[in-house]
Protein backbone atom coordinates (compact mmCIF):
# COMPACT_ATOMS: atom_id res chain seq x y z
CA UNK A 1 0.00 0.00 0.00
CA UNK A 2 2.87 2.35 0.73
CA UNK A 3 4.12 1.96 -2.89
CA UNK A 4 0.73 2.38 -4.66
CA UNK A 5 0.04 5.95 -3.45
CA UNK A 6 3.10 7.47 -5.01
CA UNK A 7 2.49 5.54 -8.24
CA UNK A 8 -1.06 6.84 -8.38
CA UNK A 9 0.03 10.40 -7.75
CA UNK A 10 2.61 10.11 -10.43
CA UNK A 11 -0.03 8.96 -12.96
CA UNK A 12 -2.28 11.85 -12.13
CA UNK A 13 0.54 14.34 -12.61
CA UNK A 14 1.38 12.82 -15.96
CA UNK A 15 -2.26 13.11 -17.05
CA UNK A 16 -2.43 16.77 -16.02
CA UNK A 17 0.78 17.50 -17.90
CA UNK A 18 -0.55 15.86 -21.03
CA UNK A 19 -3.76 17.86 -20.86
CA UNK A 20 -1.73 21.09 -20.51
CA UNK A 21 0.38 20.22 -23.57
CA UNK A 22 -2.77 19.54 -25.60
CA UNK A 23 -4.30 22.86 -24.48
CA UNK A 24 -1.16 24.76 -25.50
CA UNK A 25 -1.17 23.05 -28.91
CA UNK A 26 -4.82 23.88 -29.58
CA UNK A 27 -4.25 27.49 -28.52
CA UNK A 28 -1.27 27.80 -30.87
CA UNK A 29 -3.21 26.39 -33.78
CA UNK A 30 -6.11 28.71 -33.17
CA UNK A 31 -3.84 31.74 -33.09
CA UNK A 32 -2.24 30.66 -36.37
CA UNK A 33 -5.55 30.57 -38.20
CA UNK A 34 -6.55 33.81 -40.06
CA UNK A 35 -9.35 35.89 -38.61
CA UNK A 36 -12.53 35.29 -40.54
CA UNK A 37 -15.24 37.87 -40.20
CA UNK A 38 -18.69 36.53 -39.74
CA UNK A 39 -20.48 36.36 -43.05
CA UNK A 40 -22.98 39.16 -43.36
CA UNK A 41 -26.37 38.56 -44.85
CA UNK A 42 -26.32 39.29 -48.62
CA UNK A 43 -28.40 42.36 -49.54
CA UNK A 44 -31.60 41.77 -51.42
CA UNK A 45 -31.20 42.11 -55.19
CA UNK A 46 -32.87 45.35 -56.39
CA UNK A 47 -35.24 45.16 -59.35
CA UNK A 48 -33.67 47.15 -62.23
CA UNK A 49 -35.65 50.30 -63.12
CA UNK A 50 -35.86 51.01 -66.84
CA UNK A 51 -34.56 54.47 -67.79
CA UNK A 52 -37.23 57.10 -68.22
CA UNK A 53 -37.63 58.06 -71.88
CA UNK A 54 -37.05 61.74 -72.63
CA UNK A 55 -40.23 63.11 -74.23
CA UNK A 56 -39.74 64.31 -77.78
CA UNK A 57 -40.40 68.01 -78.39
CA UNK A 58 -43.83 68.71 -79.81
CA UNK A 59 -43.46 70.12 -83.32
CA UNK A 60 -45.11 73.47 -83.95
CA UNK A 61 -48.53 73.36 -85.51
CA UNK A 62 -48.56 73.60 -89.29
CA UNK A 63 -50.21 76.91 -90.14
CA UNK A 64 -50.71 76.32 -93.86
CA UNK A 65 -54.39 76.17 -94.71
CA UNK A 66 -55.56 77.67 -91.41
CA UNK A 67 -57.59 80.81 -90.71
CA UNK A 68 -57.49 82.78 -87.44
CA UNK A 69 -59.58 85.60 -85.94
CA UNK A 70 -57.60 88.32 -84.14
CA UNK A 71 -58.33 89.01 -80.47
CA UNK A 72 -55.58 91.50 -79.56
CA UNK A 73 -52.70 93.40 -81.15
CA UNK A 74 -50.12 95.87 -79.87
CA UNK A 75 -50.61 99.58 -80.49
CA UNK A 76 -47.98 102.17 -81.39
CA UNK A 77 -46.84 102.21 -77.73
CA UNK A 78 -46.39 98.45 -77.63
CA UNK A 79 -49.40 97.95 -75.37
CA UNK A 80 -51.83 95.10 -76.09
CA UNK A 81 -55.33 96.27 -77.03
CA UNK A 82 -58.49 94.40 -77.98
CA UNK A 83 -59.68 94.36 -81.56
CA UNK A 84 -62.63 96.71 -82.04
CA UNK A 85 -65.84 94.68 -81.65
CA UNK A 86 -67.34 96.04 -84.86
CA UNK A 87 -64.28 95.05 -86.94
CA UNK A 88 -63.28 91.60 -88.16
CA UNK A 89 -59.50 91.19 -88.24
CA UNK A 90 -58.25 87.85 -89.48
CA UNK A 91 -55.28 86.09 -91.06
CA UNK A 92 -55.15 83.10 -93.41
CA UNK A 93 -52.01 81.07 -94.15
CA UNK A 94 -51.87 79.42 -97.57
CA UNK A 95 -49.13 78.42 -100.01
CA UNK A 96 -46.38 80.59 -98.56
CA UNK A 97 -48.56 83.67 -98.22
CA UNK A 98 -50.89 85.34 -95.76
CA UNK A 99 -53.98 87.37 -96.43
CA UNK A 100 -56.93 88.66 -94.51
CA UNK A 101 -58.96 91.63 -93.41
CA UNK A 102 -57.40 94.31 -91.22
CA UNK A 103 -60.79 95.51 -90.01
CA UNK A 104 -61.84 97.32 -93.15
CA UNK A 105 -59.26 96.82 -95.89
CA UNK A 106 -57.88 93.60 -97.30
CA UNK A 107 -54.16 92.86 -96.98
CA UNK A 108 -51.70 90.26 -98.29
CA UNK A 109 -48.01 89.39 -97.85
CA UNK A 110 -45.48 86.65 -98.45
CA UNK A 111 -44.78 84.32 -95.52
CA UNK A 112 -41.67 82.23 -94.85
CA UNK A 113 -42.26 79.66 -92.10
CA UNK A 114 -39.56 77.36 -90.73
CA UNK A 115 -40.55 75.42 -87.64
CA UNK A 116 -41.75 78.02 -85.14
CA UNK A 117 -40.09 80.96 -86.91
CA UNK A 118 -41.97 83.10 -89.38
CA UNK A 119 -41.05 86.11 -91.50
CA UNK A 120 -43.72 88.13 -93.30
CA UNK A 121 -42.89 90.24 -96.32
CA UNK A 122 -44.11 93.82 -96.78
CA UNK A 123 -47.89 93.84 -96.68
CA UNK A 124 -49.96 95.20 -99.50
CA UNK A 125 -53.45 96.44 -98.74
CA UNK A 126 -56.44 98.15 -100.23
CA UNK A 127 -56.75 101.81 -99.24
CA UNK A 128 -60.37 102.54 -98.43
CA UNK A 129 -60.95 105.26 -95.86
CA UNK A 130 -62.59 103.54 -92.89
CA UNK A 131 -62.82 106.23 -90.19
CA UNK A 132 -60.33 107.31 -87.57
CA UNK A 133 -60.76 104.35 -85.21
CA UNK A 134 -60.55 101.63 -87.88
CA UNK A 135 -57.73 103.40 -89.73
CA UNK A 136 -55.72 103.58 -86.50
CA UNK A 137 -56.33 99.92 -85.75
CA UNK A 138 -55.32 98.84 -89.26
CA UNK A 139 -52.12 100.90 -89.15
CA UNK A 140 -51.08 99.41 -85.80
CA UNK A 141 -52.06 95.85 -86.77
CA UNK A 142 -50.14 95.91 -90.06
CA UNK A 143 -47.14 97.47 -88.31
CA UNK A 144 -47.23 94.59 -85.80
CA UNK A 145 -47.27 92.02 -88.61
CA UNK A 146 -44.16 93.65 -90.06
CA UNK A 147 -42.25 92.76 -86.84
CA UNK A 148 -43.31 89.11 -86.57
CA UNK A 149 -40.43 86.66 -86.09
CA UNK A 150 -42.01 83.60 -84.44
CA UNK A 151 -45.29 82.05 -83.36
CA UNK A 152 -46.76 79.69 -80.81
CA UNK A 153 -50.01 77.74 -80.75
CA UNK A 154 -51.30 76.78 -77.32
CA UNK A 155 -54.75 75.39 -76.60
CA UNK A 156 -56.24 76.79 -79.80
CA UNK A 157 -54.67 80.24 -79.37
CA UNK A 158 -52.17 81.56 -81.93
CA UNK A 159 -49.66 84.15 -80.74
CA UNK A 160 -47.40 86.05 -83.14
CA UNK A 161 -44.15 87.09 -81.47
CA UNK A 162 -41.35 89.54 -82.19
CA UNK A 163 -37.64 88.65 -82.19
CA UNK A 164 -37.50 89.05 -78.39
CA UNK A 165 -40.48 86.75 -77.79
CA UNK A 166 -42.93 89.57 -76.97
CA UNK A 167 -46.51 88.98 -78.09
CA UNK A 168 -47.56 91.18 -81.03
CA UNK A 169 -51.02 89.74 -81.70
CA UNK A 170 -53.23 86.87 -80.54
CA UNK A 171 -55.80 84.92 -82.53
CA UNK A 172 -58.35 82.16 -82.07
CA UNK A 173 -58.81 79.63 -84.85
CA UNK A 174 -61.84 80.27 -87.03
CA UNK A 175 -64.57 77.64 -86.92
CA UNK A 176 -64.41 75.36 -89.93
CA UNK A 177 -67.71 75.53 -91.76
CA UNK A 178 -67.41 71.79 -92.42
CA UNK A 179 -66.78 70.83 -88.80
CA UNK A 180 -69.34 68.84 -86.79
CA UNK A 181 -69.87 71.85 -84.54
CA UNK A 182 -71.44 73.68 -87.44
CA UNK A 183 -75.05 72.57 -87.67
CA UNK A 184 -76.08 74.64 -90.66
CA UNK A 185 -78.95 73.21 -92.63
CA UNK A 186 -78.69 72.44 -96.36
CA UNK A 187 -80.80 75.54 -96.98
CA UNK A 188 -78.26 77.67 -95.09
CA UNK A 189 -75.40 76.12 -97.08
CA UNK A 190 -77.19 76.86 -100.34
CA UNK A 191 -77.74 80.48 -99.28
CA UNK A 192 -74.05 80.85 -98.39
CA UNK A 193 -73.00 79.36 -101.73
CA UNK A 194 -75.30 81.76 -103.56
CA UNK A 195 -73.74 84.68 -101.70
CA UNK A 196 -70.24 83.55 -102.68
CA UNK A 197 -71.30 83.15 -106.29
CA UNK A 198 -72.79 86.65 -106.23
CA UNK A 199 -69.51 88.05 -104.90
CA UNK A 200 -67.54 86.26 -107.60
CA UNK A 201 -69.93 87.49 -110.24
CA UNK A 202 -69.19 91.07 -109.14
CA UNK A 203 -65.43 90.51 -109.50
CA UNK A 204 -64.05 90.85 -113.05
CA UNK A 205 -61.50 88.37 -114.32
CA UNK A 206 -57.89 89.40 -113.90
CA UNK A 207 -57.10 88.47 -117.51
CA UNK A 208 -59.31 89.79 -120.28
CA UNK A 209 -60.42 92.91 -118.40
CA UNK A 210 -59.21 96.40 -119.27
CA UNK A 211 -58.19 98.04 -116.00
CA UNK A 212 -57.86 101.79 -115.52
CA UNK A 213 -55.40 103.21 -113.01
CA UNK A 214 -57.19 105.22 -110.30
CA UNK A 215 -54.53 106.00 -107.70
CA UNK A 216 -51.23 105.06 -106.11
CA UNK A 217 -50.77 104.87 -102.34
CA UNK A 218 -47.17 105.15 -101.21
CA UNK A 219 -45.59 105.05 -97.79
CA UNK A 220 -46.22 108.79 -97.33
CA UNK A 221 -48.89 111.18 -98.54
CA UNK A 222 -46.35 112.97 -100.73
CA UNK A 223 -45.71 109.70 -102.58
CA UNK A 224 -49.41 109.15 -103.29
CA UNK A 225 -51.01 109.96 -106.64
CA UNK A 226 -54.65 110.51 -107.55
CA UNK A 227 -54.98 110.04 -111.30
CA UNK A 228 -56.93 112.85 -112.96
CA UNK A 229 -58.00 110.88 -116.04
CA UNK A 230 -57.83 107.11 -115.35
CA UNK A 231 -58.84 106.31 -118.95
CA UNK A 232 -55.36 107.43 -120.10
CA UNK A 233 -53.64 104.79 -117.95
CA UNK A 234 -54.78 101.26 -118.68
CA UNK A 235 -53.61 97.70 -118.23
CA UNK A 236 -54.95 94.57 -119.90
CA UNK A 237 -53.62 91.10 -119.15
CA UNK A 238 -54.29 88.69 -121.99
CA UNK A 239 -54.87 84.96 -121.67
CA UNK A 240 -51.72 84.12 -123.67
CA UNK A 241 -49.41 85.43 -120.92
CA UNK A 242 -48.85 88.86 -122.46
CA UNK A 243 -50.21 92.27 -121.53
CA UNK A 244 -50.85 95.63 -123.17
CA UNK A 245 -50.94 99.02 -121.52
CA UNK A 246 -51.44 102.70 -122.16
CA UNK A 247 -49.33 105.16 -120.19
CA UNK A 248 -50.85 108.52 -121.08
CA UNK A 249 -49.56 109.23 -124.61
CA UNK A 250 -47.40 106.10 -124.76
CA UNK A 251 -48.19 102.44 -125.30
CA UNK A 252 -46.29 99.35 -124.24
CA UNK A 253 -46.56 95.63 -123.81
CA UNK A 254 -44.72 92.63 -122.43
CA UNK A 255 -45.05 89.28 -120.71
CA UNK A 256 -46.41 88.51 -117.26
CA UNK A 257 -46.10 85.55 -114.90
CA UNK A 258 -48.83 84.54 -112.50
CA UNK A 259 -48.49 82.12 -109.58
CA UNK A 260 -51.43 82.19 -107.19
CA UNK A 261 -51.63 85.81 -106.05
CA UNK A 262 -48.02 86.52 -107.11
CA UNK A 263 -47.75 88.61 -110.26
CA UNK A 264 -44.75 89.96 -112.15
CA UNK A 265 -44.80 92.13 -115.27
CA UNK A 266 -41.89 92.08 -117.71
CA UNK A 267 -41.65 95.28 -119.74
CA UNK A 268 -41.35 94.89 -123.50
CA UNK A 269 -41.31 97.41 -126.35
CA UNK A 270 -42.89 100.81 -125.72
CA UNK A 271 -43.20 104.20 -127.35
CA UNK A 272 -41.20 107.08 -125.86
CA UNK A 273 -43.23 110.18 -126.59
CA UNK A 274 -43.02 113.15 -124.20
CA UNK A 275 -46.50 113.49 -122.73
CA UNK A 276 -46.20 116.79 -120.87
CA UNK A 277 -45.14 118.05 -117.43
CA UNK A 278 -48.28 116.80 -115.63
CA UNK A 279 -48.06 113.28 -117.01
CA UNK A 280 -47.48 110.28 -114.76
CA UNK A 281 -46.47 107.95 -117.59
CA UNK A 282 -42.90 107.40 -116.37
CA UNK A 283 -44.03 106.78 -112.78
CA UNK A 284 -46.73 104.40 -113.99
CA UNK A 285 -44.25 102.36 -116.05
CA UNK A 286 -41.78 102.22 -113.16
CA UNK A 287 -44.42 101.07 -110.66
CA UNK A 288 -45.71 98.34 -112.96
CA UNK A 289 -42.16 97.00 -113.10
CA UNK A 290 -42.23 96.70 -109.28
CA UNK A 291 -45.47 94.67 -109.07
CA UNK A 292 -45.20 91.57 -106.88
CA UNK A 293 -48.79 90.50 -106.18
CA UNK A 294 -52.45 91.28 -106.79
CA UNK A 295 -55.75 91.17 -104.94
CA UNK A 296 -59.34 92.06 -105.71
CA UNK A 297 -61.14 94.74 -103.73
CA UNK A 298 -64.76 94.21 -104.70
CA UNK A 299 -64.89 95.04 -108.41
CA UNK A 300 -61.51 96.77 -108.19
CA UNK A 301 -57.97 95.46 -108.61
CA UNK A 302 -55.05 96.20 -106.29
CA UNK A 303 -51.46 95.58 -107.36
CA UNK A 304 -48.83 95.39 -104.65
CA UNK A 305 -45.49 96.97 -105.54
CA UNK A 306 -42.23 97.48 -103.71
CA UNK A 307 -43.14 101.15 -103.18
CA UNK A 308 -46.85 100.89 -102.38
CA UNK A 309 -50.12 99.85 -104.01
CA UNK A 310 -51.73 100.61 -107.36
CA UNK A 311 -55.52 100.65 -107.43
CA UNK A 312 -57.48 99.99 -110.64
CA UNK A 313 -61.12 99.97 -111.68
CA UNK A 314 -62.65 98.19 -114.66
CA UNK A 315 -62.86 100.41 -117.73
CA UNK A 316 -66.28 101.97 -118.27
Amino acid sequence: MSHEAPRSCKAVCQLIGAIGIIALFVSACASALPDVAPKADAPATATPVPPTATPLPVPPMALDGTNWIALTYVDANGDPVDVLPEALVDITFADGKVNGTAGCNRYFADAQIDGATIVLGPAGATRMACGEALDGQETAYLAALDRVAAFTVDDGLLALLDADGAVLATFVEAVDAASPENNASPEDDATAEDAVEDDLADTPDLAGTVWTWVRFDGSTDTDSIAVGDPSRYTLELLNDGTYALQADCNRAGGDYTLDGSALALGLGPMTLAECGPDSHYDTYIRLLGEVTAFAFDGPGLVLETISGTLTFAPAE
